[in-house]
């Protein structure tokens, strides 16, 4: 009988584990992405010097460096100051790990003379791993596995999701006792939820990597690549259509997938609207003397708005010879959306950093700081307050409140200790 309790209780702290592990899993996919700037990716270090990897609006590499900031101070700082100028970058993206808040330092010191430059810090957790991999090798050839991890902090501001998918979730450090939980059912759990966070975004298709399309519902990894094989082969893909051209996607495959690729042009292709509520579509369109093009405009969802006040779904689904189901996500997708809509916008949970405490000596008790949650787990919630060590905010302060990874929260440090700050 003991047994039987013990292996319940077991099961028990395995799913509670596993599912606080999934939750922080998809607040850190979901993080908004930082589009439209060039971003100079440093990977800090001591010894071996710090790793810069600067990065174009796109994600390209346009060159990289080392310095040595804690050794060769007043070189490092022209090293780095003439590279942000030359390419007229002012967002940097710093990783979390050995030599972070030094180099942090370092770089508020650097950039002080600089306008309109700032800096985030990312956390790396997993990028060593990736940078070794067959993915990482295939991207950057013959290329220092350092850079690469400089590069993968970098991609990791402008685009999360995109970069976080080429790493085993479990490497992401987001969770706790993953050496302890079922593998098995910690690994279906966590692909599921990449799987999902991929297919909720979209995916566009014509740039979007192996890595990111062979997450996508209905792909697998061997029609990923043939999608990017077919690409490269005959340029972009000009509508959803062509996809049926892709050696090994038949109609049902396209059918599945279909809807969570995106091809980035004015037309219906563009939505996250399934090409088999097209028709529908372009019905409650012409009903409301609306164009396509102007979809996401001011003036096309005040029309949508009052044309949903005017007509029941029932009445709808009679009009248009349709599910209410279908007629319902299309008008949701026409109210509240544009082109390019991304979620995770919604979510607001941007990547920042606020600057100012950088040191444990920096902390006093009672004080009132700002922090980023970090990780989440059963027991509380792990606060980056941009010093050495995350503060741990006990379960008992916020049981009131749903905190997420990424959530940014004023708090009073109740007590400090070399290993943790009590918050």
């Amino acid at each position: 009988d003991l047994a039987r309790v013990f292996d319940a209780a077991e099961k028990l702290a395995d799913k509670a584990a596993i599912s606080s592990f999934a939750e922080n899993l998809k607040s850190l996919l979901l993080t908004c992405p930082v589009r439209g700037r060039k971003i100079l990716g440093i990977d800090p270090g001591f010894k071996h010097g710090c790793k810069l990897a600067l990065i174009s609006e796109n994600g390209d590499l346009l060159e990289n460096s080392v310095i040595f900031p804690h050794e060769r101070k007043v070189e490092s700082k022209k090293v780095l100051v003439d590279l942000l100028k030359r390419h007229k970058c002012n967002l940097l993206a710093l990783g979390n790990g050995t030599a972070c808040r030094e180099t942090e330092t370092f770089i508020d010191e650097a950039i002080d003379s600089l306008e309109n430059v700032e800096y985030c810090i990312v956390s790396e957790q997993g990028a060593s791993i990736y940078s070794c991999t067959d993915v990482a090798k295939k991207e950057f050839p013959d290329m220092d596995t350092n850079i690469i991890s400089a590069i993968s902090i970098a991609r990791r501001l402008m685009d999360p999701l995109s970069e976080l998918v080429k790493i085993e979730p479990k490497h992401l450090g987001v969770g706790m006792y993953q050496h302890d939980v079922d593998e098995k059912s910690l690994n279906l759990t966590l692909n599921a939820v990449v799987c999902e966070s991929v297919s909720s975004v979209g995916v566009d298709v014509n740039c979007a990597s192996e890595s990111l399309l062979k997450h996508v519902a209905g792909l697998s990894e061997k029609k990923a690549q043939l999608i990017i094989e077919h690409r490269k082969l005959h340029g972009a893909f000009k509508s959803r259509e062509e996809l049926k051209k892709v050696k090994s996607i038949g109609p049902v495959g396209w059918t599945q997938m279909v809807g969570f690729l995106r091809i980035n042009n004015s037309s219906l292709d563009a939505t996250n609207i399934h090409p088999e509520s097209y028709e529908l579509s372009m019905k409650i369109l012409k009903n409301c003397k609306l164009k396509i093009d102007d979809f996401g405009s001011e003036n096309f969802t005040k029309k949508i708005k009052k044309f949903c006040d005017e007509n029941s779904l029932e009445s709808l689904a009679k009009k248009f010879n349709d599910e209410p189901e279908k007629i319902e996500c299309v008008l949701n997708t026409f109210k509240t959306e544009s082109f390019h809509h991304d979620i995770r916008n919604e979510k607001n949970l941007l990547p920042i950093f606020k600057r100012g405490i950088q040191k444990m000596s920096d902390l006093k008790k009672n004080q009132i700081v700002s922090g980023v949650v970090r990780n989440i787990v059963d027991f509380g919630a792990f606060i980056d307050l941009g010093v050495q060590q995350d503060g741990l905010l006990h379960v008992s302060k916020y049981r009131n409140v749903k905190l997420k990874l990424g959530d940014r929260v004023e708090l009073k440090i109740e007590s400090i200790d070399v290993n943790v700050v009590w918050v």
